[in-house]
């Protein structure tokens, strides 16, 4: 179950675009200090909760790549979250107005974040990826699990779509977003957290 867990996390990664098989030949032309000195490795939790069958095993996979080796001072690592007292505002105003309220997760977010500015590269896990020769590299094209910047990446990549979905950015509240009516009144909120 965990190694169908493990190739089902790779393929995500290879489906978002978020790595890069880098064959050997190519990965033996690549700079040593872009490659991370440790490979990263699939950490596997059983997903079991109390609702579900305790017998059967829920495996789920995430790769991690070791981070804390990665060059530092490159690249910005700030994502902003919204305050706890504007999410108490927000449901005040929600209250008020009357507005529904919800909350989303987004599976698998830092996989679909902005492209990496920086070259970084792993070599495969030790117990080894299908499809994925030994002295091939693995490009980390964008934020995944482990990085520093991964965070400021996708909420990068949020922050464009939201915008684009019509909301504006509070001037008094980071990662809240606000829409309007015609009239220019508000009548919505959107609150992040990464």
């Amino acid at each position: 179950a965990f190694d169908d867990a493990d190739q089902d996390q790779w393929q995500t990664h290879i489906r978002t675009g978020a790595v890069r098989i880098v064959p050997p030949r190519e990965a033996a032309k690549v700079d040593p200090s872009r490659v991370l000195r440790l490979p990263p490795r699939f950490v596997r939790t059983d997903q079991r909760g109390k609702t579900s069958n305790l017998a059967e095993l829920k495996a789920k996979s995430r790769l991690v790549v070791p981070g804390h080796v990665a060059p530092e001072g490159e690249v910005r690592t700030d994502a902003p979250v919204t305050p706890q007292q504007t999410l108490h505002v927000s449901l005040h105003m929600a209250a008020n107005n009357h507005w529904r309220i919800g909350s989303f997760d987004v599976k698998d977010a830092f996989l679909s974040g902005k492209r990496n500015p920086r070259k970084l590269f792993v070599r495969p896990p030790r117990e080894g990826i299908r499809g994925v020769p030994k002295d091939a590299l693995i490009e980390l094209v964008k934020g995944v699990f482990g990085l520093r910047e991964s965070p400021r990446l996708w909420w990068l990549q949020l922050r464009e779509h939201i915008l684009a979905a019509g909301f504006t950015e509070s001037r008094w509240s980071p990662a809240t977003f606000e829409v309007h009516d015609a009239a220019g009144n508000l009548c919505g909120m959107l609150n992040v957290h990464v």
